[in-house]
């Protein structure tokens, strides 16, 4: 039993360690930094601007400490108040820049070189101000939350040894050593803790986050786009197209006797039908088409500046490879199933003086869906519309209008 628990905590240390490697590598991850700036930029430039504020007040602080020679510090305070608004600057234009880097840690060495000046500057300030370093590890775990854990990590120990170099290499003799470390000891253990573990829980949330918006644009089936997804980016596509005066295609494709399959050989036989023909339609999508799920049995694919009969052929590669891979199921006493598809394509042209509607493009495409059914199932039927004439072109047959499409709703998909 012992060493079942021995193991057991042996495998817990294990995870904790993965963990914590994964947090350490991903502060240089490009999206979890992006997500960082989004959520922090703006409490960060509020909180330096605080702290600007906190620093100029400090002024009747040294009043109280000296009076005689609390002027002497006023230009301490307001350049200290300068540098950490230069900062506030430097992170507003952009959190990650090399500036706001920079800024994060010489400005807080900056100050604290001038608080050492400021306390010379009193009588026994050193002895009574010692306290005052303090207010760096009030302030900076705030300060430095939008950074990398690396980076605090850096600023946090940077702001700890710095007045004991100084005081090494001789600029204040009366720096008290000895003081200064209880205070530090004291201080900077829990403070990196303390950022480590607020790191730790934005990063749980940040992948908490990313697991959900990835499930709210994708289908669960399938893992392509899911409708919604697919309604806003395709409307972005086609507006960026129709701008740039680019046509755009897109294929409505519709899996053959679906409903037989489902109720020959169950539900399961038909989510593996879906799943087979999405397979193949991510394997014929070319870079930058937007595929989706549109529901049940059907399927979307945006062509990106595509002219109709370049979509076409798209649209019969696509169609020829779903009807050359057979569905199998698990049951070896059922054979091969044959699988295809219905392919309806719809284009918009930039010579059209209509407004840019992702749902007309979809309606066009599906209206030749199911003309395509109605003309036999398994081919590519375009859109009237958007040919010249209404000849056949290899085989592949102009719609011919919505009055067959409407005909076509009668019969089964």
């Amino acid at each position: 039993m012992r060493s079942c628990g021995l193991s057991a905590d042996t495998a817990r240390l294990g995870d904790y360690t993965r963990r914590l490697a994964a947090l350490w590598h991903a502060q240089g991850d490009v999206d979890y930094r992006r997500a960082k700036a989004r959520d922090y930029t703006r409490f960060t430039v509020g909180s330096l601007c605080l702290t600007a504020l906190f620093v100029l007040c400090n002024i009747s602080w040294d009043f109280a400490l000296d009076a005689d020679h609390a002027g002497d510090a006023i230009g301490h305070r307001v350049a200290e108040a300068g540098a950490v608004l230069a900062w506030a600057l430097a992170t507003r234009h952009g959190i990650h820049s090399r500036w706001s880097r920079t800024a994060t840690l010489a400005v807080p060495l900056f100050v604290e070189a001038s608080f050492l000046d400021v306390l010379s500057l009193f009588e026994h300030g050193r002895a009574y101000g010692m306290g005052g370093f303090l207010y760096f590890f009030i302030f900076m775990p705030f300060l430095l939350l939008g950074q990398s854990l690396r980076l605090s990590t850096l600023v946090l120990s940077a702001i700890t040894l710095f007045p004991l170099l100084v005081a090494w290499l001789g600029g204040y003799d009366d720096f008290d050593r000895r003081v200064y470390l209880a205070y530090m000891l004291v201080s900077l253990p829990p403070v990196l803790a303390l950022r480590g573990f607020v790191e730790s829980l934005y990063w749980r949330l940040y992948r908490y986050r990313c697991r959900m918006e990835h499930q709210a644009v994708t289908d669960s089936l399938t893992g392509l786009a899911n409708r919604r997804h697919f309604l806003h980016e395709g409307l972005r596509s086609l507006r960026r197209h129709h701008r740039h005066k680019q046509p755009a295609s897109l294929l409505f494709i519709d899996i053959d006797h679906f409903k037989r399959i489902n109720d020959t050989f169950g539900h399961r036989a038909g989510d593996r039908a879906i799943a087979k023909v999405a397979a193949r339609l991510q394997q014929c999508r070319r870079p930058g088409d937007l595929l989706a799920r549109y529901g049940g049995e059907e399927f979307v694919l945006l062509l990106p500046a595509t002219s109709p009969a370049q979509a076409v052929d798209v649209a019969e590669r696509i169609r020829a490879t779903i009807a050359a891979t057979p569905l199998r199921l698990p049951d070896a006493a059922v054979p091969p199933l044959p699988l295809t598809a219905s392919i309806g394509v719809a284009s918009c042209l930039p010579t059209e003086d209509r407004a840019v509607d992702i749902d007309r493009l979809i309606h066009d495409a599906d209206l030749t869906a199911y003309t395509a059914k109605r003309q036999g199932r398994n081919r590519v039927v375009l859109h009237p519309g958007d040919t010249p004439d209404e000849t056949t072109r290899d085989g592949i047959a102009p719609s011919d209008g919505a009055s067959a499409a409407r005909r076509a709703t009668n019969s089964p998909r």
